[in-house]
């Protein structure tokens, strides 16, 4: 039995039937599967990786389906390519109306999100002066994390990154 999705994933659904019907696209149960089965993650999220977790649950979704259906799920504005990690693979994760940046860690590869204003106001403040409309942007800092190198792991570095 599969779990129950929330109001906010049958939203997403919805939005990719949409999709699907103004381009002509078929219906497929495969494609719902992947999907739900991004909807029930907690974050970023590499097609590799989830390629294998998929195709061990459903083995009959090859790898090739899922890379599709990843690039029609960002077409659809359900999931979008996030930024690339440091071994050059593509993250994505659920595009939601939050705008938030990414720090990447080096040392344990966690991807860790922010909003911080004054980035934000200056960004603004920068295309106007250049005399741009700014249509989006990617904010992405690749870090060695402190905490690790002082020899704080897990809730203690969480806890000391958040103060």
């Amino acid at each position: 039995m599969q779990p129950r999705l929330s109001k906010k994933a049958e939203r997403w659904e919805e939005k990719l039937q949409a999709y699907l019907d103004s381009q002509g696209l078929k219906h497929s149960s495969q494609r719902v599967k992947i999907m739900q089965y991004i909807l029930l993650l907690p974050g970023h999220f590499r097609v590799q990786d989830i390629a294998r977790e998929i195709q061990s649950v459903s083995p009959g979704i090859g790898a090739a389906t899922i890379y599709r259906n990843i690039k029609t799920l960002c077409d659809a504005g359900i999931v979008r390519e996030t930024l690339v990690d440091q071994d050059g693979q593509t993250v994505y994760e659920l595009l939601d109306d939050d705008h938030h940046d990414h720090i990447v860690c080096l040392d344990c590869r966690q991807i860790f999100e922010f909003h911080e204003e004054e980035i934000e106001n200056l960004q603004n403040s920068l295309t106007q002066k250049m005399k741009f409309s700014e249509a989006q942007h990617r904010h992405v800092i690749y870090a060695h994390c402190d905490f690790l190198r002082a020899g704080k792991t897990g809730a203690k570095a969480k806890s000391a990154r958040k103060s």
